[in-house]
């Protein structure tokens, strides 16, 4: 749990210092759903605490898809900047 954890804490460091972009908010909210629905199809529609994923998956997309797309939407012109780039 904690090597996810710390590599989060490193993906968001990078968001703030301007190294890497978000997607646009459409874009993002698909992404979401695409993630989401192979875990929550089979539930039940019922207010609880769950928390459902393939850990190894998605700390592979982090260390390895993520940083390459975030510093591509950074670069682009017209990306925001967060903080520390001028």
């Amino acid at each position: 749990m904690f090597p996810l954890v710390e590599y989060q804490a490193r993906l968001v460091a990078a968001y703030r210092a301007g190294f890497c972009g978000l997607p646009p908010t459409e874009e993002l909210e698909t992404m979401i759903t695409a993630d989401e629905r192979p875990f929550t199809a089979h539930r039940v529609d019922s207010p609880r605490h769950t928390r459902q994923g393939d850990y190894f998956v998605y700390e592979h997309e982090l260390r390895t898809k993520e940083p390459p797309c975030g510093r591509y939407r950074a670069a682009r012109p017209g990306a925001p900047v967060l903080v520390g780039r001028v």
